[in-house]
């Protein structure tokens, strides 16, 4: 998608968010980075409500219910084409009511990178990091979530919507 929205320049881009909350806004992050004068539309379900949250937090013109009516949808990107907020009120409300996210930028980067498979030394190579200092922010991660180990920290942290 980002290849051909870099190769077409829309104005407007349409991301579902829905199937796959991480990947769905990484795309949304890369747009908005190379992308500038792209608007965003993004579609997505009341669940997880961190998702809606971080979604209003980002700098998306529209967030739509995944199971809207097209014309629903044809008046958000409408209304994103003329750089105009189109947001679901019902997703708003969710995202208003949903737990703040109680880890810091740098634990949800470590989680992040724990979540794509790599291990406490790996991530400490790659954020030139000491393995001690991982293996703390992973920790501390694991007790903000109340999670049991690392996998259990990720789940919750996701199921959030907050990686």
């Amino acid at each position: 998608m980002l290849s051909m929205a870099r190769r077409l320049r829309p104005d407007v881009a349409v991301v579902d968010v829905d199937k796959s909350p991480i990947r769905g806004m990484a795309v949304v992050r890369q747009l908005r980075g190379q992308l500038p004068g792209c608007q965003v539309v993004t579609l997505v379900s009341a669940q997880p409500p961190g998702v809606v949250r971080r979604l209003l937090a980002g700098d998306v013109r529209g967030i739509i219910d995944a199971t809207a009516p097209v014309p629903r949808l044809l008046e958000a990107i409408r209304a994103a084409a003329r750089a105009e907020a189109a947001v679901d009120p019902h997703l708003a409300i969710v995202a208003l009511r949903a737990r703040p996210n109680p880890l810091t930028a740098r634990e949800l980067h470590v989680l992040r990178l724990a979540a794509d498979g790599k291990t406490g030394p790996a991530i400490a190579r790659q954020l030139h990091l000491s393995a001690g200092t991982v293996r703390n922010y992973l920790s501390s991660a694991i007790g903000k979530t109340n999670g049991r180990n690392r996998f259990d920290a990720i789940r919750i942290a996701s199921d959030a919507g907050w990686l």
